[in-house]
This record gives structure tokens, sequence and C-alpha cells, in this order.
């Protein structure tokens, strides 16, 4: 349009841009695709394609991922650098809930398969005594071996003998043996939570904004320009290509971003027992291990900056506790 206006002619000096070169090459095309496929036929099952795990129930199968990515099994690692054996062994060192674990290569799948370790059980080769570890009300009472001193009903203190490794026969002789026994009961354990009147929480202020990376052998490309500059709360999925059932090392990455801020609020007396309950299933495990819990009374008390509250649980577990001792044989 603007050219007629002016009256002048146009001639076209040079063509750039990806759209003249892939025309260039048109002719060409069929022998560069068929080279490429060769290419990733040929470079492609060099690498690890997916890493499969097996046998794991109270380790996750994540958190044995990750030990294998610091071992050097991941994604994209070329199959030449695998070494079973030695890895194996390192897999075990960084994780000592394995007691065993073994590492076969199918094609380009790593199959990784592990045995968790159990709780050591003493050997009968010295003599041993069952003491108690908590103060508490025994409610079961079952012994392989040993002599119980204590019954259903009976309130122990910690240290108290709970089972003999001694046995003594009514004609003198005495004998000395490896103490085995549970000894259930139920114990009462305090436990305080400061939980602060003020909480600062974070709330979205902006709708999300995506960014996608195509994931190759175990490397991100990004699909994307620019960062993010602002603080934000992220929501992750992946999702591998699927062929035929089979995963292929390839797939996209999608993170979600959220613009977030954080704001300062006052948590009434229900919502900061609420945030102690949170707080006290967390640690749970690592504050009573194998116990169960069977009640739990909270009490509150209100300072001027924070909620003390305190926890009494009542829990039922085996407080038996083993304690070696030795004879001299005359």
């Amino acid at each position: 349009m603007f050219r007629k206006k002016c009256g002048v002619r146009l001639h076209i000096k040079q063509r750039y841009g990806l759209v003249f070169i892939l025309m260039r090459y048109r002719r060409s095309g069929l022998a560069v695709g068929a080279a490429i496929f060769a290419a990733v036929l040929f470079i492609m099952p060099q690498y690890v394609w997916s890493v499969n795990v097996s046998g794991n129930s109270k380790l996750s199968t994540s958190q044995i991922i990750t030990a294998l990515d610091t071992v050097g099994i991941t994604v994209g690692t070329p199959l030449s650098r695998v070494d079973a054996d030695n890895m194996r062994l390192r897999l075990a060192l960084l994780l000592p809930e394995i007691s065993w674990a073994s590492i076969n290569i199918d094609g380009t799948c790593v199959n990784v398969e592990v045995r968790e370790a159990t709780a050591r059980i003493n050997s009968d080769d010295g003599f041993s005594n069952l003491t108690a570890m908590y103060d508490g009300i025994v409610t079961a009472v079952y012994v392989r071996s040993g002599t119980a001193t204590v019954k259903v009903g009976d309130a122990v203190v910690k240290g108290d003998l709970l089972v003999s490794g001694t046995e003594e026969y009514n004609n003198g002789v005495t004998h000395f043996r490896h103490s085995d026994a549970d000894i259930i009961a139920t114990v009462e354990r305090t436990v305080n939570v400061t939980v602060p009147i003020i909480k600062s929480v974070p709330r979205d202020v902006s709708g999300g904004h995506k960014r996608t990376v195509l994931t190759l052998l175990g490397k991100d490309i990004p699909l994307y320009v620019g960062g993010i500059s602002y603080p934000y709360r992220a929501e992750y999925r992946r999702t591998p290509l699927v062929i035929d059932g089979v995963t292929l090392p390839i797939g996209t990455k999608t993170a979600t971003f959220y613009e977030i801020a954080h704001e300062d609020i006052m948590l009434t007396e229900s919502e900061a027992v609420q945030e102690a309950q949170r707080v006290l299933a967390d640690r749970q495990a690592e504050m009573f291990g194998d116990f169960q819990v069977l009640d739990c009374e909270m009490t509150v008390n209100k300072s001027h900056d924070a909620y003390r509250i305190t926890a009494e649980y009542t829990l039922s577990g085996d407080i038996a506790n083993e304690e070696y001792f030795e004879v001299e044989l005359q």
C-alpha cells in the first residue's frame, strides 16, 4: 500500500529467517530426518531412561530415588557409568534403613530392589535382664525367655526389673539366660508446645504464571523466557511421555507460580491448639517411636505474646529395655 502511494518499486535482495533456511533445504529434509532418527536410535539406548524401585515399605520411593541420584544413578546417566556393585554398597551406606540392595540393568531401565533392615535381636550368647524404660502400668506380659518379675496390673518405675535372666531351680542350681519378652504398659508423657499469638501467613495476591521445561535424558530445556522476580508459592507437575506402557526419558515439567504476600494475623485459642496439634502430629514418631497414642489432653496458658500448650499423653507400648550382665563361673 505504501509502495503504491510513494510510486516506488521494491527489490528483495536477501531473505532471512528459519522459514527460508528450511525452504532452502526442503529437498534434503527426508535424508536429514532419517539421519536424526538413526542418531537417536544409536544414542538414546546408551542412557538410563527410567529408574524403578521395589521392596521398600518404610522408606519412600522418593527418598531412595534421591539417594540413587547422589550415588550417580538418575534418568540421563550413561549406562556405561552404572557400576552396580559399587553403587549398591554406597546406597546402603547412605540409607542405614536398608540392609541389602541390588541394582540390575534391563535395557535402558535400572531396576533397584531393596530390603529394609529389621530391628536387631541380640544373640543368646550373652546373659541379660529386662528393665523398665519408663514409669507405667503393665497391661500385658509376653515372655519368650527368662523369668517374669511383674504381672498385669503392676505399677513399675523406670529401672525396675521386669524379666530376670537368672533362674534358680529347687535343687539349688542356678541357670543364666538371655531374656526375651514384650512387656506392654500404659505410660504417661507430657509435652509442651509454644505457639506465638501473632502468626505471619502467606496469601496469594495474583493468579498463577506457568513455566514449562522439556526434559530429555534428565536435562531441562526451558520453553519460556524471563524469570520470576516476586515472592511466590509454586506447584509442580511432571508429565512423562508414555508409549505402550513404556516410560520414555522425555516429557515436560510445569511449574505454576503464585505471587504471595505475608500478613500478620492474631490466633485465637482454638487456632493455637490446632497449630500445636499439627506440630505434635509431625513430631509424634520422633517423640514416641512405636508407642501407640491412647489419649491426649491439652491445657492452654496464654501470655502476652504466646500460647503455651501442655499435652498430656497416655501411651501404650513395650517398655522392656535389655541390660546385659556378666557371670563369673568358678
